[in-house]
């Protein structure tokens, strides 16, 4: 587990010309369609919810239903202060005796993170068939090597790759009964769901929302009940909780993927230089030993000291918090004054 904190800076957001309003948390929406006589396309319908897998995906439709044409899951930084925005342009809607066009440009953006799909399609009414082309960021798809797409827009430097799976079944939802936020939301969490069970790449991304939203909560928990005991939390870049006590600063981890682990830690109260290790190892192992909770550990040049153990649930540490912190002053102090000794 790596425990160095790091820092950040503070995200903006531009609202441009073609982006519509911003509201934080959510989109859902059909977007850019055209529909005639009971074929048509749907370039890019979104679902953008904060938990959930942000979902883009199009769909051909067709008098005996409509079928999938392909499925974006982007993982990104969609917490509950992230503002959210819905990319829609240049769409362009044509349609002769038999042929249906439509093109446009349409994505989101999250954050500062963009991510900008350009769609094409036409389908042909006599004769029963579509084509589409599709670029993400500038860049075609090349659909012979899958319909999916991971896009990552949490990375610094956003990136995209395609995965060949097999896209699962969907209603049509150009029609009147199926085309409400809700069922859209419903039908873009059973697309991510069914391809997560086919995939582990696409599961990652399907459940990273899901991880953060538990972890969200869990360090909502911790600075409420740091301001009930009359402390004054900080988030750090990291996702952990810091606070100050008589002068100390202690940190509790928020873990994404096990939010039942609980772990203060007194970071980096000692430091010493290679000639000095041999007796700070003894000096820890010397503390380790006479506390029932209180560890005291190396980092390269630095000793830190924590209590750690698993929760039935998230919120159980309260009770025994106060203790906990005690237990780790007290390994702190007994490594300190075996290091003093002459």
């Amino acid at each position: 587990m790596n425990r160095l904190l790091r820092t950040s800076g503070l995200l903006a957001l531009l609202i441009a010309l073609g982006l519509a309003p911003a509201r934080a948390g959510e989109i859902v929406e059909l977007g850019p369609h055209q529909i005639v006589n009971g074929y048509g396309l749907v370039a890019c319908a979104k679902s953008v919810q904060e938990g959930k897998a942000a979902v883009l995906f199009g769909m051909i439709v067709k008098p005996k239903g409509a079928e999938l044409s392909y499925v974006v899951i982007v993982k990104c930084d969609n917490k509950t202060d992230t503002k959210v925005a819905s990319i829609e342009d240049d769409k362009k809607a044509e349609t002769t005796d038999s042929i249906i066009k439509l093109s446009c440009v349409s994505g989101i953006r999250v954050g500062t993170a963009e991510l900008t799909l350009k769609y094409a399609g036409a389908i042909n009414m006599d004769a029963d068939t579509a084509e589409e082309r599709l670029e993400v960021d500038g860049a075609r798809v090349d659909f012979t090597k899958g319909r999916v797409l991971l896009v990552d827009l949490s990375a610094d430097k956003p990136t995209w790759r395609q995965t060949n799976i097999k896209l699962p079944s969907a209603p049509d939802l150009t029609r009147k009964k199926n085309n409400s936020k809700e069922v859209i939301s419903k039908t873009a969490q059973e697309i991510s769901r069914r391809l997560a069970e086919k995939s582990t790449a696409a599961a990652a991304y399907v459940f990273a929302a899901e991880l953060e939203a538990k972890a969200a909560k869990v360090r909502q928990g911790y600075i409420d009940f740091l301001k009930e005991e009359g402390y004054v939390p900080r988030v750090l870049p990291n996702g952990h909780v810091m606070f100050k006590k008589e002068g100390k600063t202690y940190v509790m981890y928020v873990e994404r993927e096990d939010p039942t682990y609980f772990c203060i830690e007194f970071p980096g109260f000692w430091k010493f230089t290679d000639d000095d290790r041999d007796k700070v190892l003894q000096a820890a192992d010397f503390a380790n030993s006479r506390n029932k909770v209180g560890r005291v550990y190396t980092q390269g040049n630095i000793v830190s000291a924590s209590v750690d153990c698993f929760l039935g649930t998230p919120d159980q540490y309260k009770p025994t918090f106060a203790r906990s912190l005690i237990a780790l002053d007290a390994a702190a102090v007994m490594f300190v004054r075996k290091m003093r000794e002459e």
